[in-house]
């Protein structure tokens, strides 16, 4: 299953996303801290995005967090993060609970020509 983020440059971006179990049952991550990052590449020193819920140290217009016992939150991203340059980056969901951590989906950010 792919999880690749394709995003027209200078775009507003919103997505769900709810954390399920090997067997596809939603798991509650009920308290958790939720890190999304985007870098150039695997050895990158620095991020270009990155984004946190509350409990991570952001906020809800970064990461909203209402829905963590269903196992879902929901990621926003601002024109002015995504006029970036046009390429392939690389990104991952970190979901830290109860001083676990736990990489949950990592895969393709694209930042793609816009014609406006």
């Amino acid at each position: 299953m792919t999880n690749e983020i394709e995003i027209f440059q200078g775009d507003s971006y919103d997505a769900e996303v709810t954390v399920l179990d090997k067997d596809g049952a939603v798991v509650s991550i009920s308290g958790a801290a939720i890190v999304f990052t985007v870098m150039v590449d695997i050895n990158s020193a620095t991020f270009v995005i990155q984004r946190k819920n509350t409990a991570a140290g952001g906020n809800s217009t970064e990461i909203e967090d209402s829905d963590l016992g269903n196992g879902k939150f929901k990621l926003h991203l601002t024109p002015t993060e995504t006029e970036i340059t046009v390429q392939d980056y690389i990104y991952d969901f970190q979901v830290t609970i109860a001083s676990k951590v736990y990489t949950i989906i990592k895969d393709i950010f694209s930042i793609i020509y816009d014609v406006t």
